[in-house]
């Protein structure tokens, strides 16, 4: 997204497990790192070419709520 280069404290990681569950945070396998700031324009597009794997409305869904759980936290 906009490509910032920063501490992974400052990042937020997410990623989907081998069984098909999201996680924001460290994980296992292939993982986008975004900045806080730019997780509300976070699509499909971009997180399918991170993890190299198709992302349908309802993972991008899931994907945000996650973002707005974790950044709530880091705020």
């Amino acid at each position: 997204m906009c490509r910032v280069t920063a501490d992974d404290t400052a990042l937020v990681r997410c990623g989907r497990r081998p069984d098909g569950q999201w996680y924001a945070g460290r994980g296992v396998g292939r993982g986008a790192w975004v900045c806080p700031t730019c997780s509300p324009a976070l699509t499909s597009r971009h997180l399918m070419r991170a993890l190299r794997h198709e992302v349908g409305n309802e993972e991008m869904d899931t994907v945000r709520r996650l973002f707005e759980r974790v950044t709530d936290v880091k705020q």
